[in-house]
């Protein structure tokens, strides 16, 4: 179980780095809305945890048909903890000016 776990912890921290990448990449310093701060790179991480959660979900699939009930419980605690962090930082995006 340790090694499921960890598995799933690098692969979420390789996305992590691969959204800081492809944000550095694509980012403008002389664009209005300060998009080159933190939260520009909150959205590509948004979209990389919605691809990261549907993956989750396939797996959690075939956890259940192969009757795996604890590694099936580790991914939904992964799927809740994400779906936390998106609609939280969601929020968050939304209500941000733009000058």
């Amino acid at each position: 179980m340790i090694r499921h776990i960890l598995i799933r912890v690098l692969i979420l921290l390789f996305l992590s780095a691969l959204s800081v990448l492809i944000g550095l990449v694509v980012w403008d310093p002389q664009r209005p809305c300060g998009l080159g701060d933190g939260l520009f790179y909150l959205k590509w991480f948004a979209q990389f945890y919605v691809l990261w959660i549907l993956g989750l979900l396939l797996e959690l699939y075939s956890l259940h048909k192969r009757a795996k009930p604890r590694l099936k419980n580790c991914n939904l605690i992964m799927i809740f903890s994400l779906l936390l962090f998106l609609v939280l930082f969601s929020n968050f995006l939304e209500k941000q000016p733009c000058y």
